[in-house]
């Protein structure tokens, strides 16, 4: 990777009309100039900081302690692609993603939230 010569200074929240994205870059001891992401870039983008953003979070969680990193899901919900369905989540380390499942890893999914509900509905010191 060549060496930084500027930054993201801001990002516009709100997509153009035609589904781009704005920020505005800085350069080193430059004025402040605008970026149009287009929006087939826009998932690559996405999918390169979620990856770089996953491994972080795993080289962190190895690095404190022995266990498993730790995401926290906001959000589930279905993703649909064809005849393809599989799970759309949001966890605030990473973003949106979509996990897909064989149908024994599916059931197993299932078993195992069962599982975790019926320990988190148990009273403090039973499990």
């Amino acid at each position: 990777m060549s060496k930084t010569v500027g930054r993201i200074t801001a990002i516009k929240p709100e997509p153009e009309p035609d589904g781009s994205h704005m920020i505005k870059v800085a350069e080193f001891g430059e004025p402040e100039f605008e970026v149009c992401i287009n929006p087939h870039e826009i998932a690559e983008l996405i999918q390169v900081l979620q990856s770089g953003v996953l491994s972080r979070v795993l080289e962190q969680s190895e690095e404190d302690t022995p266990r498993f990193p730790v995401l926290t899901v906001d959000s589930v919900g279905l993703a649909h692609a064809g005849r393809e369905t599989a799970l759309l989540v949001t966890t605030a380390q990473t973003g949106s993603l979509v996990l897909r499942f064989s149908d024994n890893a599916l059931q197993n999914l299932e078993d195992e939230i069962g599982r975790a509900k019926t320990f988190r509905a148990a009273p403090p010191g039973t499990h």
